[in-house]
């Protein structure tokens, strides 16, 4: 019995809540959108408190409210939490596997992860935005 425990993968809840605000994307005129967002953790269990890491998830959104599409979540970004930094901004959007796209609507979520992934806090509130065309003025 203790086996089949210890083949099971185990996740645990940690205290703590992640808020994800002012999601912007930046007017920089690129191949592909660049977007910037706050976020603040708050009650996280002081042992953990400078060791741990934020997963960042998104989720393309699309008009046609098909079930099957909708939250698709996957994780685009893993950033080391800053010593005694309980905020900050990310930016995302370049990475190489993970490409935003212009004229597209996305959900995002994040948690944080502590003690080699085994503990996580619940995931944020997702955040809905878009990633309207930007207009080139000098044309």
């Amino acid at each position: 019995m203790i086996d089949q425990l210890l083949k099971q993968q185990m996740i645990i809840a940690e205290s703590g809540s992640i808020t994800l605000t002012d999601t912007k994307v930046k007017d920089e005129i690129k191949d592909n959108p660049i977007v910037s967002m706050k976020y603040s953790i708050e009650k996280v269990n002081k042992q953990w408190k400078n060791n741990y890491v934020y997963q960042l998830e998104i989720s393309p959104l699309n008009d046609d409210n098909n079930d099957s599409q909708q939250f698709k979540w996957k994780m685009i970004k893993e950033i080391p939490a800053v010593l005694n930094q309980s905020n900050g901004t990310i930016e995302f959007g370049d990475e190489k596997d993970n490409l935003l796209e212009w004229n597209k609507k996305y959900s995002l979520r994040m948690r944080a992860s502590f003690c080699l992934r085994n503990f996580f806090t619940t995931f944020s509130k997702s955040v809905t935005f878009d990633t309207p065309i930007p207009i080139n003025l000098s044309q």
